[in-house]
């Protein structure tokens, strides 16, 4: 996540104006709500900004069809000590792993609970080309790599017209090809 104002700064201070816990939230497009913990909005609470949204309920990657909405977690928090207790109630999942998402969902039952609307770049690293193009973009940013980074680009980009003429690319240290 990239911005002016880090993501967290932004969280801070959306804590500072009405307390308890925080999340980093943004829309998703449909296609993209079972890879998110979603969050349903408490409509009975006032949001206390247009930036923050009270939090009723939490659903870690449901199915569109399930999703209370379609705004997602996006991975950077201010938690409140309680957060710790909730942690220890949530059993694995399925495949054995601990959901912070089924801890905040009780959380929030208890506890106050924000969604912040973040401002900013989001890159999912977890998808191959969301992290390609945060290493591309973060790296046309710094002044030691700019340059060489545009050079190799522009020999690319004869290849890039014509893959037919892309060489297949050789794995290190053997003579398999991809």
């Amino acid at each position: 996540m990239l911005d002016e104002v880090p993501v967290t700064r932004q969280l801070l201070s959306a804590r500072e104006q009405h307390g308890g816990s925080v999340v980093a939230i943004r829309e998703v497009e449909p296609s993209d709500v079972e890879r998110h913990g979603i969050i349903r909005v408490d409509s009975d609470v006032d949001p206390p900004s247009a930036r923050s949204v009270r939090i009723a309920a939490l659903v870690e990657k449901p199915s569109a069809a399930y999703a209370p909405s379609r705004l997602g977690v996006f991975g950077r928090y201010i938690l409140e000590p309680a957060v710790w207790d909730f942690i220890a109630q949530v059993p694995p999942d399925p495949q054995g792993e601990m959901q912070l998402t089924d801890a905040l969902n009780l959380l929030c039952h208890e506890s106050p609970l924000f969604g912040h609307f973040f401002e900013g770049s989001h890159y999912d690293a977890g998808d191959p080309l969301g992290y390609l193009r945060a290493n591309v973009e973060i790296s046309l940013q710094d002044p030691h790599l700019r340059q060489p980074l545009l050079d190799y680009f522009s020999r690319l980009h004869p290849l890039a017209e014509d893959s037919a003429s892309c060489p297949t690319p050789r794995l290190l240290g053997s003579s398999a090809t991809r």
